[in-house]
């Protein structure tokens, strides 16, 4: 699945930002950082990275967005 422009921001955004701190960026700061127009515009981009499988998404948490493989895609052969 080819990614748009800003799926590859957001998917570069989180990589950086995982090796950086010891936990994952919240939708408000992607939106922030990367200066998009609303949370539900980068939730929309997150939901179609997951479906690509370069993340996970963890709903119910308040920073619950996990980088699969450095974003590369590929799953462990357990998921």
């Amino acid at each position: 699945m080819n990614l748009s422009p800003r799926q590859e921001a957001i998917l570069n955004y989180l990589v950086d930002y995982v090796q950086q701190f010891p936990f994952p960026p919240t939708i408000r700061d992607i939106q922030t950082d990367l200066r998009i127009s609303s949370t539900s515009v980068v939730s929309y981009n997150l939901l179609k990275l997951e479906r690509a499988g370069h993340i996970k998404v963890w709903p119910e948490k308040a920073r619950g967005i996990e980088v699969l493989n450095d974003g590369i895609g590929r799953r462990q052969p357990d998921d």
